[in-house]
């Protein structure tokens, strides 16, 4: 990205009016402004206001009214457009001065961050300023290569193609940039996850350093046009904001996996010759396999979709790729993922999930022993199948303590051990550790509000699902927890809306077919209620289903001796969803039972919890 601070603007070298206004319709002409209305006119707008008052107020509230049309009560909070666009302008115009204007001499320029562009002439000889876009900006020995791992982050990249419609091009190229550097010796990135909640936000850079950790932050931009494609990308400096490097890359893209795969090994290639010294004699461990690889990848993009049928495409291909490359790690860890969430959310028995999950992880760990978030699977796999709670234990704090600033293992730590055994104060602190390592994860947020609901803190729990959704407004897990809070606090017809959304989005998930038979049953519809449960009745004879499903709806029309037979049953089918026997109060009114207490000591629960719950009852 082009910076003013890159720059020596002397007064005697500045460009006159004239001279910026015939520069800045010289850009306007250039075909990729003339076609995008949006970023023409902001850009009119701003160099305008600076000819026309030196000091002007260029807020984002000012260029959203004046630019994007919006009205008055526009809150920037909100609505991150100038933003987001404000980023695309500053890539497009890098994207002319490196092209087209590579001998223009009048420069307009913005700032990394703020909306006020400053004018200058391309006078090597005055001050003998740096190159604009090549190689280090810093006076001679300020960069020089260190040794020990360099830490650093890579921001979603921006898509500057034509019509604007390569997001999952730009999202490609990023994650496997990110997967490539992890792989680098010297070099350490934070995860995709990460860096999510600066995209489309205006921010500083050393606070960003300072939240994430790193050195460095690597910023890219895509501009797709029939079959070849752009990648642009620059390295900054969090200390001081000063570009490091930058470059760009064309290929073509007859093969999407193989041209990322090119351009990210031959960036982290880059970035190691201008960050690391030169002691690491394998810098980058190439694939042995690259239909193993691109089977991989496509897995990953088939794992993010919602629905049964993207969970089951992804395993086929994590499974063909182990064929392929039995010791590459990266699909036996996404078919751990993979099994863990089928475990989780879908209908696999426990029996075939959990073992699979358990199996692939190990295998990972034994390939890559560094991958913290599969070592947090097999302590879910210790302790909501196997109930092996002090294994489980060991494995999640080793996870934790191995990579302290990946949330995954913190969020499975609170979730899958110290919830069910009551240690909630403990919970709650490493949900709040993660939500300071990824504040804008909708996953965490929802999570976090989970722990409330555990602790009996509705409110909180809601107000965190509402904050999921901001994020995320299409994001399921959100609803289903914001309707078990409103269904805790008796707010029946609010906790129906929120689980009948749930249902929609989820992909058929069979659980909110028994939390819907309990708000029924609630409710007094019990013909209602008994339809879902003899559907559940009916798919069980075909296809695993929990009969913890079952039980909700039996509690909600007070068969008691049926629910608990339900349980029974979950028990003896290790289901993982028994971890909530202590901590959700739609149990509640089980505790006295002989039968409950018994399935609590057969998970290998607290006794003494249901004790203290019993007194306080």
């Amino acid at each position: 990205m082009m910076t003013a601070s890159k720059f020596s603007i002397h007064a005697q070298k500045s460009p006159n009016p004239s001279a910026v206004r015939d520069q800045l319709e010289k850009i306007l002409r250039w075909e990729p402004f003339a076609r995008a209305d949006r970023l023409s006119r902001f850009l009119r707008f701003t160099v305008e206001q600076v000819l026309e008052n030196p000091l002007p107020v260029l807020k984002e509230y000012v260029i959203a009214l004046e630019v994007f049309d919006k009205p008055k009560d526009f809150d920037p909070r909100l609505d991150p457009i100038v933003r987001v666009e404000a980023r695309r302008l500053r890539g497009r115009l890098r994207e002319y001065y490196e092209t087209t204007g590579k001998n223009d001499e009048v420069l307009i320029l913005f700032g990394r961050s703020g909306y006020t562009p400053a004018f200058t002439l391309r006078n090597l000889k005055a001050v003998d300023p740096p190159p604009i876009f090549k190689h280090d900006t810093r006076p001679q020995g300020q960069h020089s290569r260190v040794s020990g791992p360099v830490a650093l982050a890579v921001l979603p990249f921006l898509d500057l193609s034509p019509s604007n419609d390569q997001r999952n091009l730009c999202a490609g190229f990023a994650e496997e940039l990110i997967n490539t550097i992890a792989r680098s010796p010297g070099l350490h990135v934070t995860s995709r996850t990460s860096t999510l909640q600066y995209e489309g936000r205006a921010f500083d850079l050393r606070r960003l350093g300072a939240d994430l950790g790193v050195e460095c932050v690597l910023e890219g931009s895509v501009r797709k046009a029939g079959k070849r494609v752009r990648i642009s990308v620059q390295l900054y400096s969090v200390s001081d904001g000063l570009e490091i490097w930058s470059q760009t890359y064309e290929r073509e893209l007859t093969d999407i996996f193989a041209a990322q795969e090119e351009v990210a090994s031959a960036i982290a290639q880059d970035l190691r010759t201008q960050l690391v010294k030169d002691e690491f004699p394998d810098a980058l461990q190439a694939q042995t396999n690259l239909r193993a690889y691109r089977m991989y990848l496509r897995g990953l993009q088939h794992l993010r979709r919602a629905g049964a049928a993207g969970q089951d495409k992804a395993l086929s291909l994590f499974e063909r790729a182990i064929l392929q490359d039995p010791n590459f790690p990266a699909p036996h860890a996404g078919l751990a993922n993979a099994y863990a969430f089928l475990a989780w959310f879908r209908e696999m028995p426990p029996s075939e999930a959990w073992p699979k999950a358990e199996a692939t992880a190990q295998r990972a760990l034994l390939l890559d022993p560094s991958r913290s978030g599969i070592r947090a699977i097999v302590g879910c796999a210790r302790a909501l199948y196997q109930w092996k709670w002090e294994e489980a234990e060991r494995e999640f704090r080793e996870a934790v303590d191995r990579n302290p600033s990946d949330p995954l293992p913190r969020q499975w730590y609170a979730c899958a051990y110290l919830a069910p055994r009551r240690r909630l104060d403990e919970a709650l602190a490493e949900m709040h550790q993660a939500q300071a390592l990824q504040p804008l994860s909708p996953a965490i947020q929802c999570h976090t509000g989970l722990i409330h609901f555990y602790r009996a803190e509705y409110e909180d729990a809601k107000e965190l699902c509402l904050s999921a959704l901001e994020i995320e407004p299409g994001f399921w897990p959100a609803h289903w927890i914001l309707g078990r809070a409103c269904l805790a606090e008796d707010d029946l017809t609010a906790a129906l809306d929120a689980f009948a959304i749930a249902e929609r989005n989820c992909g058929k998930v069979m659980a909110m077919s028994g939390y819907l038979g309990y708000c029924y049953a609630r409710q007094g519809k019990a013909e209602e209620a008994m339809g879902l449960a003899e559907n559940i009745r009916s798919l069980s004879h075909t296809t695993y289903i929990s009969p913890l499903h079952s039980a909700r709806i039996f509690l909600g029309l007070g068969q008691t001796a049926k629910a608990l037979e339900m349980i029974e049953s979950a028990c003896s089918l290790k289901c993982v969803r028994l971890a909530e026997v202590l901590i959700d109060p739609i149990y509640q009114r089980l505790r006295w039972e002989a039968r409950f207490e018994s399935v609590v000591q057969t998970i290998g629960l607290p006794a003494d919890e249901l004790e203290l719950q019993r007194a306080a009852s």
